[in-house]
């Protein structure tokens, strides 16, 4: 990277940053900081944290910020907001860095509908101009682009339209994996301007509460902001029951044995603080690299990154 490169992205950074302070500071949610390393990784199937193996005990890089601000908002009751450092032990590419920026929030009292337009509006702040927002359930777009109730499917018709539609020649494990891949292959490279995808399928609950949509299907209370087909935000209106979070870490556990990964240690320390009060809120994930490559009119995460991982 020039040093002319360089200078432009740090600044263009400091200023996404100082965008999204101003942003929260209008409606007092604080900012705090949290640790970039836990006793405990994720569950999530989906997932991989990195260890951190040390004389005394072992340790994870955290995939995100979520549950020690979980932890705080019990505490608390407050909203609040982190700029981070997340780890993933993934696949490199054009958008994918094993290190990267997170910005979470959470608002105390906020349901779905609420933290939809939060999102969109600090995403056109940052952006600093008007996109037009486009509004889809997840219902929506399966029927309008490839003609299917993704609620309704079966991984024999998914995976005979995969093989009709896309080039990917292997087999699907899951109808969540099958939709997944038919999502980011059919349907998100038509996606323009600002998305907002909401009303998931329930096997993709992860940590959103559930609910019913306007036909009666249960719906995971959950959406994703895309521009112009990149995701950027993911948001749940929280669950707080930590029974039923327990349930869904053990069968994370069980869904990565089957698929030959190794069960996690589940976060006690998560849910003793869910069973002490998670207030009532909703919660959003931006990847920070992603808004800035936006911002700036570029393709690749390295463009954005100092150091990416090959220089790391």
């Amino acid at each position: 990277m020039s040093r002319s490169i360089a200078l432009e992205v740090i600044r263009a950074r400091s200023n996404l940053y100082r965008l999204i302070r101003q942003y929260f500071e209008l409606s007092d949610v604080l900012e705090v900081e949290v640790p970039v390393i836990g006793s405990v990784g994720t569950t999530d199937p989906q997932i991989q944290s990195f260890r951190v193996c040390g004389d005394v005990s072992e340790a994870f890089l955290q995939t995100s910020p979520e549950f020690f601000l979980k932890r705080l908002l019990a505490e608390t009751h407050c909203s609040c907001f982190a700029i981070t450092k997340a780890f993933r032990d993934e696949e490199r590419g054009r958008r994918h860095n094993p290190e990267f920026s997170m910005l979470e929030w959470y608002r105390v009292g906020y349901e779905l509908e609420a933290i939809i337009q939060d999102c969109v509006d600090l995403v056109q702040q940052c952006l600093e101009t008007e996109k037009q927002v486009h509004y889809e359930t997840y219902s929506s777009v399966f029927e309008k682009h490839l003609n299917i109730d993704p609620h309704r499917a079966n991984l024999a018709d998914l995976q005979h339209l995969i093989s009709r539609r896309t080039s990917f020649s292997g087999s699907c494990d899951s109808v969540t994996e099958a939709l997944q891949l038919l999502l980011v292959s059919e349907i998100e490279p038509k996606m323009e301007g600002i998305t907002i995808l909401r009303d998931f399928p329930v096997e993709q609950v992860a940590l959103a509460q559930t609910g019913n949509d306007a036909s009666g299907q249960k719906i995971a209370k959950r959406f994703e902001l895309y521009l112009d087909g990149v995701e950027l935000a993911n948001g749940y209106q929280e669950l707080i029951d930590p029974v039923v979070q327990r349930a869904r870490f053990e069968q994370d556990n069980q869904l990565r044995q089957k698929t030959g990964k190794l069960p996690q240690p589940i976060d006690e320390k998560l849910l003793v603080a869910m069973e002490k009060g998670l207030p009532e809120c909703s919660g959003v994930s931006i990847g920070l690299d992603r808004l800035l490559m936006a911002k700036l009119g570029l393709e690749d995460i390295d463009s954005v990154i100092l150091f990416p991982w090959a220089d790391a």
